[in-house]
């Protein structure tokens, strides 16, 4: 009876290890999204959002089609998870409002000038994306 009680442990470990990585997987379909969007960034995005409420963080639920509290802060308390909605927020900013109004919001989050000149790169691509599907039809 004792080797069966670290044999049913292992087993389960090993069944929890396995569900975690399939789910894991499916929330990606098995690919790795890919974001310029970088650690310090999306932090900056979540203080700011936690601690304002403002045009900006309107800005920040319109983009990403948020229409809730409860929504927003499970997104803001899980940011590392959401990059996608940091990119969304970005560029919403330049979308709206162009490039130096991008540029002054994206400041008053805390970008620096290196994160403007990527978020400047998102927005370019993004553009750039929209353009070509909008050919291809």
């Amino acid at each position: 009876m004792k080797t069966l009680k670290p044999i049913f442990v292992a087993m389960l470990i090993l069944i929890a290890m396995f569900c975690v990585s399939t789910t894991a997987y499916s929330q990606n379909n098995g690919t790795k999204q890919e974001t310029l969007v970088t650690r310090q960034m999306a932090d900056k995005v979540a203080t700011y959002m936690k601690t304002h409420y403002n045009s900006t963080t309107a800005l920040f639920n319109q983009s990403n089609d948020i229409y809730n509290t409860t929504q927003r802060d499970e997104i803001i308390y899980n940011i590392h998870q959401h990059y996608d909605y940091v990119e969304y927020f970005i560029i919403g900013a330049y979308y709206s409002y162009g490039n130096d109004g991008a540029t002054y919001t994206l400041q008053s989050v805390g970008f620096n000038n290196d994160e403007i000149k990527i978020s400047a790169k998102i927005y370019e691509a993004w553009k750039e994306k929209r353009q070509n599907k909008s050919q291809n039809q």
